[in-house]
């Protein structure tokens, strides 16, 4: 019997001085399952999963929940737009 997993996790680790401000993903069990216009760009704004931050987020791990199609496919396409902010540390 093979375990069906009810989740995907998606780990975001920025580097030194970058800070995450929003991340929009979507998953689908096909390229066409991605929002995208008429010349393929992604429509982020329909990603099924948005975070919004407002202090200063290094590393995040995102849970996105995965439906019954999403479960028993072999295959997943992850779509994955991410806004960041540079930052300086002021020590005193």
């Amino acid at each position: 019997m093979e375990e069906w997993r009810s989740e995907i996790i998606v780990r975001f680790n920025m580097a030194p001085e970058y800070s995450l401000t929003k991340i929009h993903i979507h998953v689908a069990t096909s390229k066409n399952g991605i929002p995208h216009t008429s010349n393929w760009n992604p429509r982020i704004g329909n990603f099924e999963y948005q975070e919004t931050f407002t202090d200063i987020t290094r590393s995040f791990d995102a849970h996105i929940p995965l439906d019954s199609s999403e479960q028993a496919s072999s295959e997943l396409y992850l779509s994955i737009h991410t806004e960041v902010d540079t930052y300086t540390c002021i020590v005193r």
